[in-house]
């Protein structure tokens, strides 16, 4: 997982620590809409 390395690798900076953690629950939202979505089509299948 990338933004993962970016924290380990930049813990020192907590702004970028911040920028970062903001960006994978961003990413974590996105996802989970994904994953709805294609459930809810699935469930609608049969």
């Amino acid at each position: 997982m990338g933004i993962m390395n970016l924290i380990e690798e930049n813990y020192e900076n907590v702004d970028e620590m911040l920028f970062w953690i903001k960006q994978m629950r961003v990413s974590t939202n996105e996802m989970d809409g994904v994953l709805k979505k294609i459930i809810d089509e699935a469930q609608q299948l049969k």
